[in-house]
């Protein structure tokens, strides 16, 4: 007889499901894998990018100044101190220790002259709107913001405020500086990417070299209020679309769109300005303004014209020739500075005056002849004139200045009219071509340096020209370091 054997219920359960059992630490320790492996890694990473990239200035604050702003967080300042990024060689390690953003706390209501000056790490900021000043130089040199929220409660924003901001795209003024002064004096100078900007209805004034050299700006809107636009405030705006005057606008600085070449529209019945030729004048002709365009073929100058508005010329690079009128007396600072293409010039006789480089930098200027009745001649009024080969000078000058022909690099002989008594520091500085000078019997000193690198280097100047020059130059004092005397 066989014996009857008993199957108990674990036995059974057993061979119902035919698997081994699996604990709960089995079954959740994959995921706990995971976490440790990916989800710990970005906790731990954007909890890092907080406390290394992110400076909050504390809440409470008033004014945000610059020893509020941090380039570096504790552990970057530590690493710095150590010097471990020298001593290791990483200079590319630098980056990853600064702060890249700002959180500034609504209750704040001024930011500080030169608060974020120079932080180039800086790519975009919020201004809340509890703020009412932005000082000067405040996010001047951030060369990579490219955003910028401003709130409409801002009413002031400081000279250079945002100088050289060169990343910077697009901006959008706050409605509370319309009215107010100083009218965005330099605020956004040299912002190179610049291309759209919105100005608020209600503004009255754009300061002088307001949009200076904004080469990439496209896109501007000049509101209905606007009655006076400064000095150099466009000038260099080569993109710039069609403008049109309104009559309301009553004051235009000296320059300010020079160099644009804008299709600039004037009302006929504008009360103060017209426009002819490319050429921004007062109404009545007396005053030169600007050169908007340079027009095709030599640029004549309207008669009647007896004031040339300082920079009126500036930048204007495909300039070739320009005649000006009997009757205009002064010619002023940096009136063509930078018209590189400018290779002929006729200057009238009633000119007196030529002011600082007043011709700085006109590359392709050959010959220049100052009219007899020239008195004064500013510092460098033809540096850099790199063609320049001849120069005839006006017998009632009474000195050549600094700088008048320094670096003429193909000049090569000087006739200095009777009745010049002095020749100033760097006016011949180096004019490696220039092989003689004539001197006249009036004259009396020359500066050390005035034909540098003579006499410390060797130089093209014949014998007769280094013995005059050495006698009339006075000597150093005893002990005076050889070199640059």
């Amino acid at each position: 007889m066989k014996k009857k054997v008993e199957k108990t219920a674990k036995d059974d359960a057993s061979a119902k499901d035919g698997a081994p059992q699996v604990s709960l630490t089995d079954r959740i320790r994959p995921f706990v894998l995971i976490f440790l492996l990916i989800g710990l890694p970005v906790i731990l990473y954007h909890a890092f990018t907080q406390y290394m990239y992110v400076c909050r200035i504390p809440a409470g604050t008033k004014v945000v100044d610059m020893s509020m702003v941090r380039p570096r967080s504790p552990l970057g300042e530590f690493i710095y101190r150590s010097g471990l990024i020298e001593k290791w060689d990483c200079p590319q390690v630098r980056q990853y220790l600064l702060y890249r953003h700002y959180v500034i706390p609504n209750g704040v209501e001024t930011i500080d002259n030169g608060a974020f000056l120079n932080y180039r790490h800086l790519t975009s900021i919020r201004i809340p709107d509890s703020v009412r000043e932005i000082g000067h130089w405040a996010f001047q040199n951030c060369t990579a913001l490219r955003e910028v929220d401003i709130s409409d409660k801002v009413e002031k924003i400081g000279y250079e405020a945002f100088r050289d901001c060169t990343a910077l795209e697009r901006i959008r003024l706050p409605a509370g500086i319309a009215g107010k002064e100083p009218g965005l004096n330099k605020v956004f100078r040299g912002c190179t990417a610049l291309q759209k900007v919105t100005l608020p209805d209600g503004i009255t004034k754009i300061g002088e070299s307001a949009f200076q050299d904004c080469s990439a700006l496209c896109e501007i809107n000049i509101p209905d209020s606007v009655t006076s636009i400064g000095p150099l405030a466009f000038q260099g705006c080569s993109s710039l679309p069609p403008i049109t005057l309104g009559k309301q606008v009553t004051d235009i600085g000296d320059g300010a769109f020079a160099g644009t070449g804008c299709r600039l529209t004037v009302p006929d019945d504008h009360p103060t300005l017209r426009l002819e030729d490319g050429i921004l004048y007062s109404k009545d002709h007396s005053e030169l303004i600007s050169c908007v365009s340079v027009p095709d073929g030599p640029c004549v100058v309207a008669p009647g014209t007896s004031v040339i508005g300082r920079g009126a010329f500036l930048g204007c690079k495909d300039l070739t020739e320009i005649r000006l009128p009997e009757g205009l007396e002064i010619i002023p600072d940096n009136a063509f500075r930078f018209c590189t293409g400018l290779k002929r010039v006729e200057l009238p006789d009633s000119l007196k005056e030529i002011g600082e480089r007043a011709f700085y930098a006109c590359f392709d200027l050959e010959e220049i002849a100052i009219p007899p009745n020239v008195t004064e001649v500013g510092d460098g009024a033809f540096i850099e004139c790199r063609k320049l080969k001849r120069a005839s000078l006006s017998p009632k000058m009474d000195r050549i200045p600094k700088e008048m022909f320094s670096h003429c690099r193909r000049m090569t002989e000087v006739v200095i009219p009777e009745g010049i008594m002095k020749i100033d520091e760097d006016a011949f500085a180096h004019c490696a071509a220039l092989r003689h000078v004539t001197f006249p019997d009036s004259l009396e000193t020359i500066a050390r340096g005035a034909f540098f690198p003579y006499p410390n280097s060797p130089n093209s100047l014949d014998r007769e020209t280094k013995e005059r020059i050495d006698r009339l130059t006075p000597k150093p004092p005893p002990g005076t370091p050889r070199g640059r005397e």
